[in-house]
C-alpha cells in the first residue's frame, strides 16, 4: 500500500503511512490518514505491533468488505489467533465482532 488511499467496497477504513501502537478500538493515526467509522481497522504500509491483538497489518492493502481484511503477500504476524496469517495474495480473513 503506497501513500495513496483509494477507497474500494469499505468505506469504514482508516489509512495510514506510519502507524503508531494504539489501543483498540482508538487508534493512534500518524502523517496523513483518512479517517472512517470503522475504527477497529487500519490499514499501514510498516505495521507494529500495538495492543489490539486482532489487528494485523499488511504491506500491500487490498479492497475488502468490513470487517473482512484482504491480506497481501508480505506482513507480520499479531497476536490474534482468529486470524488466519499466510502469505498467499489475497487471503481472506475475519476480524473478530466487537
Amino acid at each position: 500500500m503506497d501513500t495513496t488511499f483509494q477507497r474500494e467496497t469499505c468505506p469504514e477504513l482508516i489509512m495510514d503511512t506510519s502507524f503508531r501502537r494504539g489501543t483498540c478500538p482508538e487508534l493512534i493515526m500518524d502523517t496523513s490518514f483518512r479517517r472512517g467509522t470503522c475504527l477497529e481497522l487500519i490499514m499501514d504500509t510498516s505495521f507494529q505491533k500495538g495492543t489490539c491483538p486482532e489487528l494485523i497489518m499488511d504491506t500491500l492493502f487490498r479492497r475488502g468488505t468490513c470487517p473482512e481484511l484482504i491480506m497481501d503477500t508480505p506482513f507480520r504476524r499479531g497476536t490474534c489467533p482468529e486470524l488466519i496469517m499466510d502469505t498467499t495474495p489475497f487471503r481472506r480473513v475475519k476480524l473478530v465482532p466487537k
